[in-house]
């Protein structure tokens, strides 16, 4: 009989010791697994999406910005070239006019004058012209003996029908060449600024359209203003200083006037810079941060190869361990329930035998040594609420783990991203067995704890 005492002794305290043992390993594994690794994955993977889509927001505001600073640089430096083209035109302009009045001259002032006159005299009775008009796409919209009979080109336009005297031909050629002039400022500078689309809130208070507008206006107003002061200098033009003087304060409107337009561009070139400037960090940092989320991620799986469980080793990969994490909670409390049974059974049995053949003093030496705090009788109160409150932190982190991983559809894809539904159901369906057996598993510790000795 001693010796059945001293195997039962033995075997109850082995499965004493194998309870604590599943009872603190069991929730150091689930405590640290779950808040050490579990959680952090469904941050990192809550964060992720979010992360990237305002990544990819970022990289297309910023080649957006890139493309608009370096069109802005090109159309400054378009601005540039053609301002200066025009002011060149400008102030050669005296010089061009003294070789187009001898021209002038020589068209109606030489022996074949009568000729040409008699030509114009046909043209116009044929096709009457507005002399604003662009002569260059009037000549060109002529029918073709119209154009045969005017024949007749001054510098880079040709004359009109209906001009027939020498005044006449130079008020005509100084209006055509100035409208050319305009011409090709809305065409080398104002169309190119349209077509820009630069919009408000990139530059601000700067209107580039506005400012191209307000030059031609500036300029056709000196024109107007020179007619107006004299109306007959074009047609009595002669000596360089009036020529001179003219355009000379001719390109001082220009200058001034796209003189500010060029000054607003570098402005507005440079907000573009300092934009995606701006941009460039802001997109680093999203990178930066991209970064660390992807290091976060990396530490997860080398946090995992340190865990170890009650039952040793995991050798699973990160997105495996968090599936079967609840899995391995419900073995976890089915483990701890049967040696807590087992502990129970021996315990009750060893108590019998040593009843049975030893006085009520041996008895009570007895308890001391067999004690099982997690055993009724409790010694103390908190007993049985420790034991609860421990298998409570397991089935706790088992329902926590079984929900984040049913709601994330990432966990159960194929290679090339698909959902796999058969995979997700499967998982499914060994959680509800998992917490039916939880359920039962909970009952029985019940019914040992409420037991009375």
């Amino acid at each position: 009989m001693s010796q059945l005492l001293d195997v039962l002794f033995d075997d109850l305290r082995s499965c004493k010791n194998k309870v604590n043992r599943l009872l603190g390993a069991g929730i150091l594994f689930a405590l640290i697994a779950h808040f050490y690794v579990i959680e952090p994955y469904f941050e990192y993977k809550e964060q992720e999406p979010k992360l990237k889509k305002s990544l990819e927001e970022k990289k297309f505001q910023f080649d957006q910005l890139t493309g608009q600073s370096e069109r802005m640089i090109n159309l400054g430096q378009n601005i540039r070239t053609s301002q200066a083209n025009i002011e060149n035109k400008i102030k050669s302009f005296p010089q061009h006019l003294r070789e187009i009045l001898s021209d002038l001259w020589n068209v109606f002032h030489s022996d074949s004058s009568s000729n040409t006159s008699g030509q114009s005299t046909h043209a116009q009775r044929s096709a009457p012209v507005q002399q604003s008009i662009d002569t260059q796409q009037l000549f060109a919209n002529m029918p073709p003996n119209v154009q045969q009979s005017v024949s007749v080109k001054i510098g880079e336009f040709f004359l009109p029908s209906d001009i027939t005297t020498f005044n006449d031909g130079v008020h005509w050629y100084i209006e055509t060449w100035f409208h050319e002039v305009l011409s090709d400022i809305r065409k080398e500078i104002e169309e190119p600024i349209m077509q820009a689309k630069i919009t408000s809130d990139m530059v601000g208070d700067i209107d580039l359209q506005k400012i191209t507008q307000q030059g031609i206006m500036d300029i056709q107003r000196y024109i107007d203003r020179v007619e107006k002061e004299n109306p007959n200098f074009w047609k009595s033009y002669s000596g360089p200083m009036g020529k001179v003087d003219v355009a000379q304060e001719l390109r001082h409107e220009v200058k001034k006037s796209f003189g500010l337009l060029t000054e607003k561009t570098d402005v507005l070139v440079g907000r573009l810079k300092e934009a995606v400037r701006a941009q460039k960090e802001e997109l680093d940092k999203m990178n930066n941060d991209m970064t660390k989320l992807q290091e976060g991620k990396d530490k997860l799986d080398s946090r995992l190869s340190s865990l170890e469980s009650p039952f040793g080793r995991i050798p699973a990969e990160l997105p495996d361990l968090i599936k079967v994490f609840p899995i391995l909670m419900a073995g976890l409390l089915v483990s701890v329930t049967t040696t807590l049974q087992k502990n129970n059974s021996l315990y009750i049995s060893f108590r019998e035998e040593f009843r049975k053949n030893n006085s009520e003093i041996d008895y009570k030496n007895f308890q001391r040594q067999a004690d099982c705090w997690f055993l009724p009788p409790y010694t103390s109160i908190f007993q049985p609420f420790v034991l609860g409150f421990c298998i409570a932190i397991i089935a706790g982190v088992f329902v926590r783990a079984s929900l984040l991983v049913v709601s994330e559809p990432s966990l159960f894809t194929s290679l090339t991203g698909e959902p796999v539904t058969i995979r997700k159901n499967l998982f499914l369906c060994a959680y509800i067995m998992s917490g039916i057996v939880i359920i039962g598993c909970l009952w029985l510790i019940g019914k040992i704890s409420m037991k009375r000795v």
